[in-house]
């Protein structure tokens, strides 16, 4: 029987799964969206989703997708899980869910300030994220001021792949790369031993055990397993954090190797020897899921999304990312003076906060009306400007320039969008001709889980993608460098009006 692996990533904004072969060939993928909700009487900042809700469709995703591949349940030989980095879910002894955070949930903001107040740049440099609220002292600081009976209560913290683990094997469970997405983790030494932790009033007993990715957290319990379709038993791994288990599915395993995972968001990382604090703070830092690796990494927020809402806008809900991309590259390079600021900007994600955004073109409109084409390439090239603005912030964190930036995601579906940003780079651009790279990922670790390979960095470089070039037109670079200085001006422009 030839083995095939199942992997599931729960998303910001959709639960996704893939099988694959023993090859680490994509046979199917299929997604259905995360529903989120704010509860009655809760700040319009709380996000929550469902549990029994969302465990409910992944065991119809993974029925669908099994069947869409033309698998056999039987056939499949392992499973591997990545998931958002920032959210959490609070259990009781019973497996309960008593607290459920999204990393779409910032109701925890107060608790962050006071956090980072409190503990100032200690918690940088022991959790290598910000801002505070985004991480689980935070939002556990939360629950204990608005529902400190169910705070007591609590058994476990689990990130949200740790959580879907769970509901399959029944063994709580965690893993480097997601416990410092929470700011659970004493990232340079990547354990539990973190005194910043004790400060946060947060005990050990609380964190379940931490396995490296591909490593066996557990197996499908028999009652799952029928529910779901996967075979009892099958090894389950914890593959990592999204954006960092997206390195792993684009095959980048040595340092100085860099990748732009852009989905939802976008995030630009870069591999290092050892862990690199940003000595101003800019930068997040984390342990990769390749053991002694680790991350520089600028988060630039919003991208998926924004591109989303433009095409709805433009050409209706029914409109394809394929049909929004061809039209926009009939556009020329400036897009005729059109500027898109809708997500992304010169500043990290996290630094730059709550921003103004809009579109910017000439006037008076009857010289020449801005077209569809226009508006649709000029987000391509403004999200093309965040990431020069952000790869500069990253290189003097990680000490490391490279010569070539890996591209995955779903942003990467967009050719144009690779050729506008080598160009606005000047450097050679490789794209992934699979999106899916975090589920990719997930795939090298459940190979790993399985016994097929011996180790995660082998199998990403056994599954890296074949890869498509683009290179940067030196025409098409001078003139950018223009756009961007420009774009960057009326950027801190608009902010400051």
């Amino acid at each position: 029987m030839s083995p095939n692996f199942l992997a599931l990533d729960f998303g910001t904004s959709a639960l996704h799964c893939m099988v694959a072969d023993s090859q680490g060939r994509p046979l199917a993928d299929c997604h259905t969206p995360i529903r989120y909700f704010t509860p009655e009487g809760e700040s319009e900042l709380t996000r929550e989703f469902y549990p029994q809700e969302q465990l409910n469709a992944a065991t119809r995703l993974i029925a669908r997708t099994l069947s869409r591949a033309n698998v056999a349940p039987s056939h499949v030989t392992a499973v591997g899980i990545t998931g958002q980095r920032h959210g959490i879910v609070a259990i009781d002894d019973s497996g309960r869910e008593l607290f459920v955070s999204p990393n779409v949930d910032l109701r925890a903001a107060f608790e962050g300030a006071v956090l980072q107040e409190e503990l100032g740049e200690s918690l940088y440099q022991t959790a290598g994220q910000f801002p505070a609220m985004l991480l689980a002292p935070a939002k556990l600081r939360w629950l204990q001021n608005n529902r400190p009976a169910e705070r007591q209560r609590v058994k476990h913290v689990l990130t949200i792949a740790g959580w879907l683990a769970l509901k399959l094997t029944g063994i709580p469970a965690c893993e480097p790369s997601l416990a410092s997405g929470v700011g659970l983790l004493h990232v340079p030494a990547v354990n539990r031993d973190n005194p910043t932790l004790t400060k946060m009033g947060i005990p050990l007993s609380l964190l379940p055990p931490l396995h490296t990715s591909g490593a066996v957290v557990g197996k499908v319990n028999p009652n799952v397993a029928r529910r779901c379709g996967l075979p009892p038993g099958s090894p389950v791994t914890l593959a990592g954090a999204d954006s960092s288990t997206g390195l792993v599915g684009m095959g980048l395993t040595r340092p100085g190797q860099s990748g732009l995972v852009a989905g939802w968001s976008a995030t630009i990382q870069t591999l290092t020897h050892s862990p690199q604090p940003d000595p101003h703070a800019k930068a997040w830092f984390s342990p990769s899921p390749i053991p002694d690796r680790w991350i520089s990494e600028a988060n630039l927020g919003d991208a998926g999304n924004a591109h989303r809402w433009l095409k709805n806008l433009l050409l209706g809900p029914h409109a394809t990312f394929s049909e929004a991309d061809a039209l926009a590259t009939s556009a020329p390079v400036g897009s005729n003076g059109s500027l898109a600021y809708l997500g992304p900007a010169p500043l990290t994600a996290p630094e730059a906060g709550l921003n103004r955004g809009g579109l910017l073109f000439p006037t008076p409109l009857q010289y020449r009306e801005p077209a569809h084409a226009d508006t649709l390439r000029s987000f391509w090239e403004s999200l093309a400007f965040a990431i020069k603005a952000n790869l500069s912030t990253l290189e003097r964190a990680s000490n490391q320039t490279s010569p070539v930036l890996h591209l995955g995601g779903g942003m990467a579906r967009s050719s144009l969008f690779a050729e506008i940003l080598a160009s606005v780079l000047a450097r050679k651009v490789r794209r992934s001709p699979v999106s899916h790279v975090s589920l990719m990922g997930a795939v090298a670790a459940a190979s790993v889980a399985a016994g097929l390979r011996s180790n995660l960095a082998d199998a990403a470089e056994a599954f890296a993608p074949q890869w498509v070039d683009a290179e940067p037109d030196p025409s098409d670079a001078l003139e950018y460098e223009d756009y961007y200085q420009q774009w960057k001006l009326l950027y801190h422009r608009v902010q400051h009006s």
